[in-house]
C-alpha cells in the first residue's frame, strides 16, 4: 500500500486524522503547513480551493479529500473493514455505525469551532464575543458528561472513532480556557476519566509526539 500524504497545520484539527490512521496502521507521511501558506497557491490550487488543512492525498484511490469530517468516514468506510477495528459494521449493527458519525460530526461542528472561535477572541481581543465561545465550550463539555454517564466510551462499549476525534482538541483546552481550564476536570469528571483513558493508547501518544516534532506544540 502506498503512503496517504496528511497535509496538517500546527493547531488540534488534522491531529485527529492522524490518530485514525495510525490506529487503523495505515502508511501515512505528514507536510506541515503554515496558517499563511494554506491560503494561496499553491495550496489553494492544487489542494483545497477553501484554504484550510486537514487535507488527504490517497495515491491508492486517487482521491485529494478536505474536510476533516469527510476525510475520517473515508477512512473507516475504504480501510476499516472488515475489522471494523475503530467503527462498527452498519448491518449488524446499524445503530452503533449511525451514532459513530454522530459524534464524529458533533466533534467536527461544535467542540472544534466553539473551541477555536474562544481561542481566537483570546488572540485577537473581543471579551464578549470570546465569552460567547468560551461558554459555548463549555456547554459542549455538559453535553459529553451526560453521555458518557454510566459508560466509560461513546458507542459500543468500546473505543472507537466516535471517541478519538475529540482528543487532539483536548491538548489545547489549557491555553485556550486559561485559567477555567483548571476548574473542568471536576465539574465534568467523565469527560476527563475517558480523555485520560485515551490518551494511554498507543496511537495518541504517537501522535501528540509527532506533532510536538513538527510543531513544536
Amino acid at each position: 500500500m502506498k503512503p496517504i500524504i496528511l497535509h496538517a497545520h500546527p493547531g488540534p484539527n488534522p491531529w485527529k486524522i492522524a490518530v485514525i490512521l495510525t490506529e487503523l496502521s495505515l502508511p501515512y507521511t505528514i507536510k506541515v503547513w503554515s496558517t499563511e501558506d494554506q491560503k494561496k497557491p499553491p495550496f489553494t490550487t492544487t489542494l483545497n480551493p477553501n484554504g484550510f488543512t486537514p487535507v488527504i492525498e490517497d495515491p491508492n484511490t486517487d482521491i485529494i479529500l478536505w474536510e476533516s469530517g469527510a476525510i475520517a468516514a473515508y477512512l473507516l468506510t475504504t480501510y476499516d473493514t472488515p475489522s471494523h477495528t475503530l467503527s462498527f459494521r452498519a448491518i449488524t449493527s446499524p445503530r452503533d455505525s449511525a451514532l459513530l458519525f454522530q459524534y464524529t460530526f458533533f466533534q467536527a461542528t461544535f467542540q472544534g469551532p466553539h473551541l477555536s472561535n474562544a481561542l481566537y477572541f483570546l488572540r485577537n481581543p473581543n471579551a464578549e464575543a470570546r465569552q460567547r465561545f468560551v461558554d459555548e465550550s463549555v456547554r459542549v463539555f455538559g453535553v459529553l458528561e451526560t453521555e458518557l454517564e454510566g459508560k466509560e466510551w461513546l458507542v459500543g462499549g468500546r473505543c472507537s472513532a466516535a471517541d478519538l476525534v475529540f482528543v487532539p482538541y483536548m491538548w489545547s483546552v489549557p491555553l485556550i480556557m486559561g485559567d477555567l481550564a483548571k476548574e473542568l476536570p471536576e465539574r465534568f469528571p467523565r469527560v476527563y476519566e475517558w480523555v485520560g483513558r485515551m490518551s494511554e493508547r498507543k496511537s495518541v501518544k504517537m501522535v501528540r509526539e509527532e506533532r510536538k516534532r513538527l510543531t513544536g506544540l
